[in-house]
């Protein structure tokens, strides 16, 4: 991925970046009106928040189902698009894979460790956060069972908590970066280590479907401050294991 590049299927990720962060807000404002439930009752407040787990629970099914599958589903076309010199897409990219080999199916599997490479650095440069957001949340909840004798409002406090916004969020993210980093290591050997040959392509096209899975189920989206970051240095370095899988041609 170069420095300067043009990727029109960045757009379709940055609509579920967008909604994404409005679900976390609304998930923020469902805990605090829950709080605030359970401190003194109220109609107006109960409406509220009737109508926030509703708008989170339409953008989740919208955002999950719809739209990252939309997105993924363009990111790929453009890979093979860009691989095979074929448009499938009219979504344009230029730059985002950008590497110099000839032979179509090479092309392919080195486009893909492209993505896992940038891939697997965000997720690692932003897993710390991620642990320790999710240790957070489950500090607040003991604290919350050892101060509070209610049943009732640990019962929703716990439905909260534990919902795909926090615990099932982390355990996935964590699962995808595992995975990831495996494929990286997989594919690095296999076109960075040692020459290649058509005899390892059945592998190298079983770990591109793979990682394609692992997207597809995970449903993590990247963090797009992360990527702007260290873009210049991760396409930097992307560019000397570029230089090193074209020398073992």
């Amino acid at each position: 991925m170069s420095k300067r590049y043009r990727n029109d299927v960045s757009n379709s990720f940055k609509i579920c970046n967008i909604l994404n962060y409005i679900l976390s807000i609304l998930y923020i404002f469902s805990i605090v009106l829950s709080i605030l439930l359970f401190l003194n009752f109220n109609d107006i407040i109960c409406d509220i928040l009737i109508i926030i787990y509703l708008f989170h629970f339409i953008g989740s099914i919208l955002n999950n189902i719809f739209l990252i599958d939309i997105a993924e589903n363009e990111n790929r076309k453009a890979n093979i698009s860009n691989a095979f010199n074929v448009n499938l897409s009219d979504k344009k990219t230029k730059g985002y894979y950008n590497n110099d080999e000839n032979y179509s199916m090479k092309k392919l599997f080195v486009n893909s460790l492209e993505s896992i490479y940038f891939t697997r650095n965000i997720l690692n440069k932003n897993i710390i956060r991620q642990t320790i957001f999710t240790f957070i949340e489950l500090v607040v909840w003991i604290s919350i069972i050892l101060l509070i004798k209610d049943r009732n409002f640990l019962l929703l406090i716990t439905q909260t908590i534990f919902s795909t916004e926090i615990i099932e969020s982390y355990i996935k993210y964590v699962y995808y970066d595992i995975k990831v980093n495996r494929l990286f290591n997989d594919m690095f050997i296999l076109l960075v280590n040692e020459k290649y040959s058509q005899e390892k392509e059945p592998l190298l096209l079983n770990y591109c479907l793979e990682y394609e899975c692992i997207k597809s189920s995970s449903k993590i989206m990247l963090n797009s401050k992360t990527f702007h970051k260290y873009n210049d240095d991760l396409a930097s370095e992307w560019s000397k294991i570029k230089r090193i899988i074209n020398k073992r041609r």
